[in-house]
């Protein structure tokens, strides 16, 4: 059975990778994933039979964390695409100014 601690070690990582993301750190959001992943492998599934009301609290906005982070990168990837699609556009305007 997990740990109480490790449940607030998982939450720890989320609150970490928000504030990356918060920050454009993305290589830093990176290897936290990957280090909530091998801990998320670690004690999950969860066996609350002892029905600790804190577990559930923090399970609980580790997932809303998770989903506020999802958002924030969905958004993110959208914003770097607008800007590459224009940055591409540009690139092809300037090429075809300097060979006329």
């Amino acid at each position: 059975m997990a740990e109480i601690t490790q449940v607030k070690q998982l939450l720890k990582l989320t609150e970490a990778m928000s504030s990356a993301v918060e920050a454009e750190k993305w290589s830093e959001l990176s290897t936290l994933t990957q280090q909530r992943a091998e801990l998320l492998e670690q004690i999950f599934p969860f066996d609350n039979s002892d029905g600790q009301p804190e577990a559930e609290a923090l399970i609980e906005k580790i997932i809303l964390l998770n989903q506020n982070i999802e958002k924030r990168c969905r958004d993110a990837r959208q914003s770097i695409q607008a800007e590459l699609g224009q940055f591409n556009k540009n690139k092809k305007v300037a090429a075809a100014y300097q060979s006329s």
